[in-house]
């Protein structure tokens, strides 16, 4: 399974307000697609107009989008990510955790490739367990 908290960084100023917008677009099903907007290289990305300008690009429902990011709709469910991040000890993006493996940083794709590796080889050599009680 993979999970993705949110975790925008202070020293970001946008950070918390773009990962409010993603949120947003994930509320319609498609946070995948509004976070890869984010991460590309725009001209302004940041400006509010090209957030919801992207939000209607993706066919997403205006209105809905629009409330969601202007009523900071998705910022309580972000602090929960960032409490949760701090708990683990996180201080920094990216994060990842493979079956309780930490990886602090950027990481290429053929070291997180050979965690899951590992890990899945380690599980499925595990014996199972019953879960009949």
């Amino acid at each position: 399974a993979l999970v993705f908290m949110d975790f925008p960084l202070p020293m970001h100023a946008h950070a918390q307000q773009l990962a409010e917008a993603a949120d947003c677009a994930g509320a319609q099903g498609k946070f995948w697609e509004y976070h890869d907007f984010l991460f590309k290289d725009l001209k302004d990305p940041f400006e509010v107009g090209a957030l919801k300008q992207e939000a209607k690009d993706l066919h997403l429902d205006s209105g809905q989008f629009d409330g969601c990011l202007d009523s900071e709709g998705k910022s309580a469910e972000i602090k929960k990510d960032m409490a949760v991040g701090r708990g683990l000890g996180i201080t920094g993006t990216p994060a990842i955790y493979v079956n309780g493996r930490f990886q602090s940083g950027a990481i290429k794709y053929e070291v997180l490739r050979d965690m899951v590796k590992q890990e899945l080889s380690a599980s499925s050599s595990q014996p199972r367990q019953s879960a009949h009680r």
